[in-house]
């Protein structure tokens, strides 16, 4: 017999915890225990992931794709920007990145919310891009993460769009 984990709450006044269906006090000690540590896990994603997304918006306002591209993006990694097509890996993206930088004065990056599951981390955001010739731009973004075997965090997808209408 398994240990489900949907929590049923106790019908009687003297039992007024909640319990695991099968699980009893240590099921529920269990439970709990499992629950904070997944809960110290997501902290920390975020936390990483927050970190990235600043150093991102440092190395590229810097015009520093050479560092940017493989502290951010892992090996295999797909950016799909507005407009154009896919690219994939390391020299591509910089080949992308390195065109993008040339227009873009400066670029601010918002965290909108992160969910992580496991080795996998999505991160929903907006940005507000003012490019050289006093154009703006504003967007939004979705970047998925997998954590790597040394624990730290990189893209493997980042897809992003503008808010502004299609010209024409």
């Amino acid at each position: 017999m398994g240990v489900s984990l949907v929590p049923e709450v106790a019908g009687t006044a003297n039992r007024s915890t909640t319990q695991l269906k099968t699980g009893g006090r240590r099921g529920v000690e269990l439970y709990k225990r499992a629950a904070g540590a997944a809960m110290r896990n997501a902290t920390a994603t975020e936390r990483a992931i927050h970190v990235l997304a600043n150093e991102f918006m440092t190395l590229f306002n810097a015009k520093d794709m050479e560092t940017l591209v493989p502290m951010f993006y892992a090996q295999d990694a797909k950016v799909l920007p507005p407009g154009a097509p896919m690219v994939q890996g390391h020299d591509q993206i910089k080949v992308l990145f390195n065109h993008l930088g040339g227009a873009v004065q400066s670029l601010t990056l918002e965290t909108v919310s992160i969910e992580s599951f496991g080795e996998l981390a999505v991160e929903v955001g907006r940005y507000d891009m003012q490019t050289v010739d006093g154009n703006r731009d504003v967007g939004k973004a979705v970047v998925v993460y997998r954590q790597q075997p040394d624990g730290s965090w990189k893209s493997i997808a980042d897809i992003f769009n503008s808010d502004n209408p299609p010209a024409g």
